[in-house]
């Protein structure tokens, strides 16, 4: 899926604001357009200690601007988080990933690194303050957006809804959420599938509009026709809950176990949730911990309680061996 509007205007504003950078080169001009890589899911990463600013000029100074690519988080959601995209960014055959903070005009540069043939954060290189490259890039996706860029839109409601590190910014946050619905719904009408994710969780938390679990169903409908992970999950959560729909066991655990196959956490959470309760099929310790084991090591932290839990319920059901004999 390629982003022309914003490919253009990402192309024609970065290379300046790259070139205004102190550093003996001037950054290349744009050769082709930006591209927009799909599916891609990168962890939120902390700030971290960077090396010199001039150190940090000369890397991005060397950039190639052609080569630059969004990279958006398929998992990204109307809460507030920190990242509101990121960019791949080549130099001497090296891939980097430039994270696009909330906090204005800061970055956070990483090496980047194949993880099962997805593209992740690797080495952290450090933050540094561009109000030029950020304003410039913030430029392009309003101008991208107005322009009915699907994508571009959904990138714009993330800068809308992701938290500043100061805590003041809290009242504006909840200011600028009906802003950032109407880009969503903008968005997902557009067809993007992350969008269309979003507006479930605003229909169904009644974030901006009254709660309506009916709705909440179409966008996550939606959003499982095209793949998404996050809304099969939800699917099967309302499944499970009877929330806009009968009570469906069966159904519960095959949008859990599709959203597991692809990769989400929560997913395999829920699907060792089912196995130890007997839902929507046999009960199964075994399996139940084969699945929490799989969605700790997917980052979910739930699991790890909930491997907790099955240890010491089977502690309680399998008595201990007894004492060898001394005889």
């Amino acid at each position: 899926m390629k982003m022309h509007a914003l490919s253009l205007a990402l192309a024609a504003l970065c290379a300046p604001a790259l070139a205004a950078q102190e550093a003996p080169a001037p950054a290349p001009q744009p050769a082709t357009d930006v591209r927009l890589l799909e599916g891609q899911t990168l962890p939120v990463g902390e700030y971290q200690a960077g090396p010199a600013p001039a150190a940090m000029a000369q890397l991005l100074q060397g950039i190639e601007v052609a080569a630059l690519l969004l990279v958006p988080d398929a998992e990204s959601e109307a809460t507030f988080i920190g990242i509101v995209a990121s960019f791949e960014l080549t130099q001497g055959g090296q891939r980097y990933l430039l994270q696009m903070y909330r906090t204005e005009g800061w970055f956070g540069l990483w090496r980047a690194e194949e993880q099962d043939g997805a593209i992740a954060v690797g080495e952290p290189l450090g933050d540094f303050c561009d109000k030029a490259l950020y304003a410039a890039l913030e430029g392009a996706l309003v101008r991208a957006a107005e322009a009915g860029d699907a994508d571009a839109q959904l990138l714009l409601a993330r800068l809308l809804t992701s938290t500043r590190l100061d805590e003041e910014a809290e009242e504006g946050d909840a200011e600028r959420l009906p802003q950032a619905m109407a880009l969503f719904e903008s968005s997902a009408q557009g067809g993007n599938a992350t969008a269309q994710y979003n507006m479930g969780n605003f229909y169904r938390e009644g974030m901006v509009v009254p709660r309506d679990n009916a709705t909440a169903l179409e966008w996550y409908h939606a959003a499982a026709r095209q793949g998404h992970a996050a809304a099969l999950r939800e699917l099967g959560r309302m499944s499970a809950l009877g929330l806009g729909t009968a009570v469906d066991a069966q159904e519960a655990v095959s949008c859990f176990r599709q959203a597991a196959e692809l990769g989400d956490g929560e997913a395999m959470k829920e699907l060792g949730d089912a196995c130890c309760r007997g839902f929507g099929l046999e009960r199964d310790y075994a399996e139940a911990m084969r699945w929490y084991c799989r969605a700790e090591q997917r980052g979910c932290d739930a699991a790890t309680d909930a491997l907790e839990e099955l240890g010491t319920l089977l502690r309680g059901i399998v008595p201990p061996a007894p004492a060898a004999s001394d005889e």
